[in-house]
């Protein structure tokens, strides 16, 4: 009589021993996987969340901030020259004579002794109220005296000042160095005037100013709100003169 070969065992749900060991094996196989995958998702999303704060930072329209159009008639290109009061005291001009960045770099020289000469530049800003702004650039000097020189940031409602900040005052001599200031916009901000000012004697450098939106909270400095002093203008003359 010829054996017959008994046929294979089944399982009470009618499938092999070895059908549902490999169906284990690849269930656990992509259960590994999924935990695998989990963090490397989560920080995909997490990544993605964090895209609008990033695109919220980004530079404000300050025009020729790194001083590189060419000198024209009126002197430093999209830069208002502003004197405190009386006759010419400063000259304000650019240079390419060692430069902080660049080709070329902004000089202010006083001539004559008075309160402050500024060269200014002002910026719309609409619906920025509550944001940070950082004012940053290069600046060097050479035999300032001791009110020294300065970037500083003015925020304006109109041609009404709200309130001034500015960067931690560099007098002497002293070489390129980068100086900041950070500030959050005030109530009623719709203009912000940025001026690279010498508030003594002697001369200052300028170079690669820029004014641009960042995260993270302001910094008060020991200036801020803070303006210069103001002496009484000499008879006979505006208690300040806009060049350019």
């Amino acid at each position: 009589m010829r054996a017959v070969a008994a046929p294979p065992a089944r399982c009470p749900d009618n499938t092999r021993p070895a059908d549902r060991y490999h169906g284990r094996l690849a269930h656990r196989k992509l259960t590994m996987a999924r935990h695998r995958l989990a963090p490397a998702l989560l920080t995909c999303l997490m990544a993605t969340a964090l895209l609008p704060l990033a695109a919220a930072a980004a530079d404000l329209p300050l025009k020729n901030g790194d001083f590189e159009l060419p000198a024209g008639e009126k002197g430093v290109p999209e830069w208002l020259t502003i004197v405190h009061a009386g006759p010419p005291s400063y000259v304000m001009s650019l240079t390419k004579d060692e430069p902080g960045a660049g080709k070329q770099s902004a000089r202010i020289e006083r001539t004559h002794v008075n309160a402050f000469g500024s060269l200014k530049q002002t910026v719309d800003v609409p619906d920025m109220v509550g944001k940070k702004v950082e004012l940053a650039g290069l600046l060097k000097t050479q035999g300032v005296g001791d009110a020294g020189a300065v970037l500083s940031m003015t925020f304006l409602a109109g041609s009404r000042i709200i309130s001034q900040h500015r960067t931690e005052l560099r007098k002497g001599d002293s070489a390129w160095a980068p100086v900041k200031v950070v500030a959050e916009v005030p109530l009623g901000t719709n203009k912000i005037s940025v001026a690279a000012m010498l508030i003594d004697g002697g001369s200052v450098w300028f170079d690669n100013i820029t004014l641009r939106t960042v995260e993270g909270p302001a910094k008060p400095t020991a200036r801020d709100k803070v303006r210069p002093n103001k002496p009484k203008a000499p008879a006979g003359h505006p208690p300040k003169t806009a060049v350019n």
